[in-house]
């Protein structure tokens, strides 16, 4: 098992693709899969899910553009195995019609993601 420090994400993300990016590292460090060379595409995944959201529920996208964003999203997440690959397409639809697994990445994390201080 890799046991490489989980770093800080870069200042850029929003408060709600930090917690994604801390959901995927963290995800990964389980499986064993954590390589600090991932951070930086880690970040991009994470403020990418992000701003499906802010998007989504601000509803001022046409659909199709607010969908190619939820599904580049759901790729980035395969990609960090925080979703299989053979459910890019498929997803549960929350009650507001937001992505539940992309709400899930960006929801506060719990103390045991939060960084070893």
């Amino acid at each position: 098992m890799n046991m490489e420090k989980i770093s800080e994400p870069p200042d850029f993300l929003t408060e709600t693709a930090r917690h994604a990016y801390f959901k995927i590292c963290h995800g990964l460090e389980r499986q064993g899969e954590w390589n600090e060379i991932y951070s930086t595409m880690i970040a991009i995944t994470a403020q990418t899910c992000a701003q499906y959201l802010t998007l989504a529920n601000a509803n001022i996208l046409p659909g199709g553009e607010v969908e190619n964003l939820r599904i580049a999203a759901r790729r980035c997440l395969a990609d960090y195995c925080y979703i299989p690959h053979n459910r890019i397409y498929l997803a549960v639809v929350n009650s507001e019609g937001l992505d539940s697994d992309i709400v899930g990445v960006c929801e506060p994390f719990m103390d045991d993601y939060l960084p070893a201080a």
